[in-house]
């Protein structure tokens, strides 16, 4: 058969095909991927985390790292009975808390807490920048010891050159004190010089 009016012979109907499925594109794909090992990775992190937070191990290591710094920032024996942190709100609870004096009260303590907590806020991660919510100091008895030359048993805390703190900066939102009570005392007891010819 021809065409009219061309001469051309006409074109055979073409044969159908099957058209493909569409091909998900691959950056979608490789998203997912990502996606499911972030989370995967989060999840383990935070199982791991728990298990860190409820192991003795970890948390006599950090009751010891804490006594220690604390040791050696203020120049005598600090010791520590418990230690309690928590996520909500965030803060920390310490339990038993003893800081021994030095010179003429070396064998006393010169601070006995029961309990102190304390809420941290978080102004800025970013600025690293906190305050003090909430304290709580439970019970502390204040031991001071003052000999007849005027030498007491307070520590000389270690200054630290690389940093300087001012205590202007330190914001505490609201701070108790309950059933303090302080013990002050004065030796009578004057030294005798020693003479070794």
């Amino acid at each position: 058969m021809v065409i009219r009016g061309f001469g051309l012979p006409p074109r055979e109907p073409e044969k159908p095909y099957p058209v493909s499925p569409r091909k998900s594109a691959k950056w979608k794909r490789v998203v997912a991927w990502i996606a499911g090992i972030v989370l995967s990775l989060l999840l383990f992190a935070a199982i791991g985390i728990y298990a860190l937070l409820h192991s003795a191990s970890f948390y006599n290591y950090v009751l010891r790292t804490a006594e220690k710094k604390a040791s050696e920032s203020l120049n005598t024996r600090v010791q520590l009975h418990t230690l309690a942190p928590h996520l909500s709100p965030l803060g920390l609870d310490l339990y038993g808390l003893t800081v021994s004096g030095v010179g003429p009260g070396a064998n006393a303590p010169l601070l006995q807490v029961d309990h102190v907590g304390a809420e941290v806020r978080i102004i800025s991660v970013l600025h690293r920048q906190w305050s003090l919510d909430n304290v709580t100091v439970d019970h502390p008895v204040v031991n001071l010891i003052v000999n007849s030359d005027g030498h007491n048993n307070l520590p000389i805390s270690q200054s630290s050159g690389d940093s300087e703190t001012n205590v202007f900066d330190l914001a505490i939102r609201h701070i108790v004190l309950f059933a303090v009570r302080s013990i002050t005392t004065i030796a009578r007891v004057r030294s005798e010089p020693t003479c070794a010819i």
